[in-house]
């Protein structure tokens, strides 16, 4: 096996984060074909047998997104495998729900309507509003940070008895002031009127997975797979 006692050479590490800084890298696109092409060469330099592979999978991207309170646009973003509006937008009335648990939503009436949950959104979440017939979410960020979300419960692509589990809402995220504002209105008594838009890309695609294999010469003994979260590069080091 190469030798991982060696001190990183910086220089390279540079290069190679430079490489990759290139290119928004959105799962199944050809910018990301193009850096898996350039991590495969790079395998090969070192010596590893390499397989880029193509597989399906079930893919959501979020785009662009509004709030809108009575005709007041909020800074906000939308989330991984929400429901996608339209261009039309949905509508209904706010609902305060707490932080979304189990127990926030006994007792609440909240079908066809829009809830405010305080906290990051989650898939937790994202299930009990739409259980309890809820439209849209807006969660409220503890700050001014917009966090980046899946909100899906499934755990990889969906299948035949997994799909009806994904979530059945606009899903978007607004900051903690804007949240604190709406939350006093609510609990005043205020009707608030809302309107979201989210465009999210989702749906089934190609994307690669790239294979890398090291065997020294003459020796065939078993093999020891690492792996991680990350989707992009599986090791299988023999000796």
């Amino acid at each position: 096996m190469p030798d991982l006692a060696l001190q990183p050479d910086r220089e390279q590490l540079m290069a190679h984060i430079r490489e990759f800084a290139r290119r928004v890298k959105l799962s199944g696109t050809p910018e990301e074909l193009e850096s898996f092409h350039y991590l495969q060469a790079q395998m090969d330099s070192y010596g590893y047998r390499t397989q880029l592979l193509s597989h399906d999978a079930f893919i959501s991207l979020p785009g662009a997104a509004k709030v809108e309170i009575e005709g007041k646009g909020l800074g906000c973003i939308t989330h991984s495998m929400s429901v996608s509006s339209g261009a039309g937008g949905i509508s209904g009335d706010l609902a305060h729900v707490g932080e979304g648990t189990e127990a926030d939503f006994v007792g609440k009436d909240v079908a066809g309507k829009i809830v405010l949950v305080d906290g990051i959104a989650t898939e937790e979440v994202a299930a009990l509003a739409s259980a309890a017939g809820a439209c849209g979410q807006i969660h409220v960020s503890p700050n001014e940070h917009l966090y980046e979300m899946c909100v899906s419960p499934v755990w990889g692509s969906p299948s035949q008895h997994t799909r009806a589990q994904l979530p059945k809402t606009v899903i978007c995220t607004i900051a903690r002031e804007d949240g604190m504002r709406l939350r006093e209105r609510l609990a005043r008594g205020e009707k608030v009127h809302t309107t979201l838009t989210a465009e999210v890309d989702t749906g089934w695609r190609k994307t690669p997975l790239l294979v890398a294999e090291f065997q020294p010469a003459g020796e065939d003994e078993p093999f020891v797979l690492f792996s991680g979260q990350s989707r992009y590069l599986a090791f299988r080091c023999h000796g």
